[in-house]
């Protein structure tokens, strides 16, 4: 019996608890879809969190923290539901939005006249205090329609491409999928859930289609998140690592150099970055080194910034950033190096486009201190990890903004030309093919200026901009891909090739070289010889060298280097003429080009340039000839000393040029004696003058033992070159002059290694 006696009391308790809710009810209720009344938001910030209190969910900044004045944060939620709830609620405003614009824009459609479906808008539906139909003129509504439309729509992404029916066919090809912690992975249209997704467009409507990017997690039925990307499984915390709040950070006032000389002199070099939201992050981050929940949130920005601190370490003159009395250890820019790579590894689970960023400026930094392989390496990882982001597809359907579009576009190019140069400079097989790519370029403008070109404002550029040399760069790259594919395929590689095949790979070198040329052509002149500020010099270097780098690959192994092999006049003398331009850049080069990639390559390419010189001075006929390439070899070694200080890996290009050289010499005086003795002993058969005729040093004999030792890598403890130079003796000027050289110089009109005047560089060497 007490039980039923609480009865009515309980009844009476929910009545009155029915009675307070329905009095706080807004106002407004009716006003708003029953979708968005009261509901919940999709996460709340850490504050709100620990306080346990209600939070409106406005990002940047709560309400709550606004107004208690407290640090608002918020971290990546785990809950799939939370993710779903985000979208179906983002959707939703998405909707409303449209319905406002569809109430703006019927009055004025129902004016023009007869709808698309033939039919004549009855009076009813006219909204009274209109005009009618017959005194609107097209005119004037096409004006009220624009006048509908918000400021700066019309060109609110230029660039953009707009939506190709293609791209409704590339969908079936892959999509990008949510992962456990919110973020877009890309899944292929040769995986599993390909197949289910094309079940499922067999057997729902198309109005209830959605993609694997939209789908909740928690929905019943195959999910591509649940196959790839369970919520249930989490990376769990690296115990032997340091967490990212023990990160020692460089004084602020170092660290604020550090990020201002990266900026000024390696970003517009290689733009991987979008400055303005770097350095509001940055200096976020650096106004609270000491939160602890901040750095667990931004681990991968947090690799980001030491890994730019680890670039320009080499930029700034500062005492606080040498550890040791060498020049070749890295200094402070290896430790920071040290710190990135162990950030990178504790954050590898929550895989974000900054983990690519942080990949290519690691790779950048190991290129500057001579570890290129491990340079490779790093940069085979940003090729992965970007295209497991799908970097390497079209952002245009994506809903980012149009700034982050941008940034997803330079990084995948950045990735994409680091990822050939390296292998051009170490002859490795290429990370990426261009088929596997449909990512448009970047736009023509520069960082400071996209925020006013997205928006339609009209900006005041300079001309050419920095973006458009890194444009030219990835063109030139691309073609330098191809150039690998084709020329350096393993069966265009072999010692004996059939006619076919050798005929086969000239027409393809000559194509190559027809766009190397219009490549040229095209380039701006305010990089070639009218550059106006500082970065252009240096952006125009850049490119000069790494284009004389691709001609000389494109034709160094046309070379004969054997009396039995093919002779291609056209290749080599454009090898010789890119060699020499080369290094006649060399000396404006370290002046103007930061330590990075671009620096390693050069070198790189200056040292191959010296061996080709020399080859030309060993085979060639004409003693001039000789004597020049041999001067423009050894000039090679005056740059590598002024470099010796700056990249670790000039100390032993020199010492291994000067080996070369020195082998050059004695290989050249052999066959300058054998000449001779040749010439004395007809003298003495026939007793007149009979002509030359010079034997190659590369013939059997001695003369062949010399010739492998120049081609042979090895390490020489000589630190100058010899005093004597026999190839200036009174004998040989003497013989140059005599009559009976007139052989000599009908053979050296025919020699493969006589450079042209039509062969002259195609830019102007002076910077």
């Amino acid at each position: 019996m007490a039980k039923g006696e609480d009865l009515p009391t309980t009844m009476l308790s929910s009545a009155k608890k029915k009675r307070s809710d329905d009095d706080n009810i807004p106002l407004d209720v009716g006003q708003k879809p029953i979708q968005l009344q009261r509901r919940r938001v999709w996460r709340a910030c850490e504050s709100c969190r620990r306080k346990k209190i209600k939070c409106d969910g406005c990002e940047p900044t709560c309400s709550q923290c606004a107004s208690s004045g407290s640090q608002c944060t918020w971290l990546q939620t785990k809950d799939r539901a939370a993710l779903s709830r985000h979208y179906v609620q983002e959707l939703e405003a998405r909707l409303l939005h449209m319905e406002s614009l569809f109430a703006q824009v019927t009055p004025v459609l129902e004016q023009l006249g007869p709808l698309a479906n033939g039919t004549i808008p009855s009076a009813s539906t006219i909204p009274s205090g209109t005009v009618p139909t017959d005194k609107v003129s097209p005119a004037a509504a096409a004006a009220a329609l624009r006048s509908l439309m918000p400021k700066g729509s019309q060109s609110s992404e230029p660039s953009t491409p707009t939506i190709k029916p293609e791209d409704e066919v590339s969908e079936s090809f892959g999509q990008l999928a949510l992962d456990e912690y919110g973020h877009m992975r890309w899944i292929g249209g040769s995986s599993t859930m390909s197949l289910i997704q094309s079940f499922k467009a067999l057997t729902s409507s198309p109005l209830h289609r959605i993609s694997p990017m939209e789908e909740d997690p928690h929905a019943p039925g195959p999910s591509v998140n649940k196959l790839y990307f369970p919520a249930a499984v989490f990376f769990g915390k690296v115990r032997a690592l340091p967490g990212p709040e023990e990160v020692e950070y460089p004084e602020r006032d170092l660290a604020d150099k550090l990020v201002e000389a990266y900026f000024a002199r390696c970003h517009f070099l290689m733009p991987v970055i979008d400055k303005p939201s770097f350095l509001q992050k940055y200096h976020k981050l650096m106004d609270n080194t000491h939160d602890s929940v901040l750095a667990q949130s931004e681990t991968a920005f947090l690799s980001l910034v030491f890994a730019v601190f680890a670039c320009a370490a080499n930029l700034v003159q500062d005492p606080r950033l040498t550890i040791s009395d060498r020049t070749d250890d890295g200094g402070m820019g290896m430790v920071y190096y040290e710190r990135a790579l162990t950030l990178q590894y504790i954050s590898h689970a929550n895989i974000q486009t900054a983990h690519v960023q942080c990949f290519i400026l690691m790779s950048s930094f190991l290129c500057s201190i001579n570890c290129l392989p491990q340079a490779w390496i790093l940069v085979g990882q940003a090729v992965r990890t970007g295209q497991d982001l799908g970097l390497h597809r079209s952002p245009r359907r994506l809903l980012v903004s149009s700034i982050e579009k941008e940034t997803r576009r330079k990084i995948w190019w950045g990735v994409y030309t680091l990822d050939r140069m390296l292998a051009l400079a170490l002859g490795r097989p290429l990370g990426i093919n261009d088929s596997d790519c449909d990512v448009e370029m970047p736009v023509d403008v520069d960082d400071e200026n996209l925020p006013e070109y997205y928006s339609g404002a009209p900006i005041t550029k300079r001309q050419p901009s920095l973006m458009s040399g890194t444009i030219h760069m990835i063109k030139l790259y691309e073609i330098a891909g191809r150039l690998l594919r084709q020329v350096y395929a393993l069966e265009n590689c072999k010692e004996n090739l059939e006619p076919e095949k050798k005929a086969e790979l000239q027409t393809t070198v000559e194509s190559l070289d027809n766009e190397l040329a219009k490549w040229c052509d095209d380039l701006p002149q305010g990089f070639k010889s009218q550059s106006e500020t500082d970065e252009q010099v240096s952006m125009g270097a850049v490119l000069c060298s790494h284009y004389y780098c691709i001609v000389t690959t494109l034709h160094r192994n046309f070379i004969p280097v054997r009396r039995d092999q093919l002779v291609t006049p056209k290749s080599t003398a454009k090898a010789v003429s890119s060699a020499r331009s080369c290094i006649r850049l060399a000396p404006s080069m370290k002046h103007v080009v930061p330590p990075s990639h671009h620096l390693a390559f050069f070198i790189q390419n200056l040292f191959s340039s010296a061996v080709i010189l020399l080859l030309y001075a060993m085979h060639s006929t004409d003693t001039r000839a000789a004597n020049q390439a041999m001067e423009e070899a050894k000039s090679t070694l005056a740059a590598l000393e002024a470099w010796e200080g700056h990249w670790p890996g000039a100390r032993k290009c020199k010492e291994l040029l000067i080996d070369l050289v020195t082998t050059a010499n004695d290989a050249i005086t052999q066959a300058q004696s054998q000449t001779n003795s040749n010439v004395t002993s007809t003298e003495k058969t026939n007793g007149t003058q009979a002509p030359i005729q010079p034997p190659s040093p590369i013939g059997p004999g001695p003369a062949r033992t010399e010739r492998r030792r120049s081609v042979t890598i090895t390490t020489s403890s000589a630190g100058s070159l010899p005093a004597t130079r026999p190839m200036r003796t009174r004998t040989r000027r003497n013989q140059s002059r005599d009559p009976g050289t007139g052989s000599s110089r009908r053979l050296s009109a025919v020699s493969p290694y006589r450079v042209d005047s039509k062969y002259r560089p195609l830019l102007p060497p002076s910077f």
